[in-house]
């Protein structure tokens, strides 16, 4: 029986920084215990993507704005995974919306498709749309 995480996934802040000459976009979770072959395992570590290709120095200007991605392999695709069950797993992050609250701060809505199953474990795949507080480090 496939192992669903989806419903215990909890974003809780996401940083957008200068990398490589692109932006690189990681997404912190809340940790969470898993039940996996008998023993828990800890859901811990956050979800890393390089080549964000924003074609600006300040992606301030993408506030009020969504912008889509393409799936890995298609040029253009974001280049993230999150490490869990000893595998880097593949996430898909297809749409970043860019906002701001009544309070000034900085808010990322995210599409996303989660390959659990690419290193052929028990875990089921799916889609995950969120929102989460966006920090931003400029060039």
């Amino acid at each position: 029986m496939p192992i669903i995480l989806k419903d215990k996934i909890k974003p809780v802040a996401a940083r957008l920084y200068p990398a490589h000459g692109d932006w690189s976009l990681d997404i912190d979770f809340a940790p969470f215990d898993v039940e996996v072959d008998g023993k828990f395992e800890r859901f811990e570590y956050p979800f890393r993507g390089e080549a964000v290709e924003l074609k600006t120095d300040d992606p301030m200007v993408f506030v009020g704005q969504t912008l889509d991605f393409p799936r890995n392999p298609e040029d253009g695709y974001i280049d993230g995974s999150v490490y869990f069950h000893h595998a880097h797993n593949p996430v898909d992050i297809t749409r970043l919306t860019f906002a701001q609250d009544a309070g000034g701060s900085l808010r990322l809505a995210v599409d996303s498709t989660w390959v659990m199953s690419f290193e052929q474990s028990d875990f089921e795949d799916f889609d995950l749309s969120f929102e989460v507080p966006l920090t931003i480090s400029r060039k």
